[in-house]
């Protein structure tokens, strides 16, 4: 028998004519021809939203944020001729420590010093130093354990004070490189620029150095060409004006 055949009994008609009485959503739900509309629902309010049960999770929980470890590199202890780390270290604490007093005495008697190699001598037995360029089980390229992402840039024998501001400033204000850390040498004749590595992908340390070498040149700014060496060791002096990137502090 087909549905338009089907003689509805006066008394389903009847109880179809009742729930036209009441509200849509509380009519019964054995009609199977009844199909439910827009009009049909409560009204939930605006955009509205059932609260999940306390077993059942929000849909609008937003995952945890990874909170990413800054990367370290190797510190240590004077003098130059110790190559065995004794710690590890990020960029914010090597500003604490160079903005610190620690090596405020160290950096006033070794620019005291007007005799050139007694200064060379007393710089390499009373400054500690680090390797920005990763962490080492022992100064030597081959013994880098986890590369940190950056690279150190010397700036050496500017001729006075106010050729080591001005090139600071030029540093800063370099384009297309994002100084991270940057502070005057212990002799205060130069500058140490800690930038970081990007774009490097199936070349070394070399030639990255290479080419922030080279693009430097065109501001005028000659590179120690010593920093091409992965291992490079750079002292830690006292510059309580040391400029740190703000996203490290």
């Amino acid at each position: 028998m087909s549905v338009a055949d089907y003689d509805f009994s006066e008394e389903y008609r009847t109880r179809m004519l009742i729930q036209d009485d009441i509200e849509p959503w509380e009519r019964e739900e054995d009609s199977i021809f009844h199909v439910p509309v827009e009009e049909d629902m409560p009204d939930f309010g605006p955009e509205s939203t059932p609260e999940p049960s306390e077993n059942e999770p929000s849909v609008t929980t937003e995952p945890p944020v990874a909170v990413t470890e800054p990367p370290r590199f190797s510190y240590y202890k004077r003098p130059i001729t110790n190559k065995i780390p004794c710690e590890e270290m990020t960029l914010a604490q090597l500003y604490a420590l160079v903005t610190s007093d620690a090596a405020k005495a160290a950096t006033e008697e070794l620019r005291a010093i007007t005799d050139e190699d007694a200064a060379k001598a007393y710089k390499r037995t009373h400054f500690d130093y680090v390797t920005p360029a990763g962490i080492f089980t022992y100064r030597k390229a081959d013994q880098i354990i986890t590369p940190s992402g950056y690279i150190v840039i010397d700036i050496d024998d500017l001729p006075d004070s106010a050729s080591v501001e001005d090139t600071f400033q030029q540093l800063l204000d370099v384009p297309r490189l994002e100084t991270l850390l940057l502070f005057r040498s212990p002799s205060g004749h130069g500058l140490k620029w800690i930038v970081p590595i990007v774009n490097n992908q199936g070349h070394d340390h070399g030639f990255y150095f290479d080419a922030v070498s080279n693009y430097l040149k065109t501001f005028g700014i000659v590179a120690d060409p010593s920093g091409r060496d992965i291992c490079r060791a750079c002292f830690v002096p006292y510059d309580p004006n040391a400029f740190i990137n703000p996203k490290y502090l």
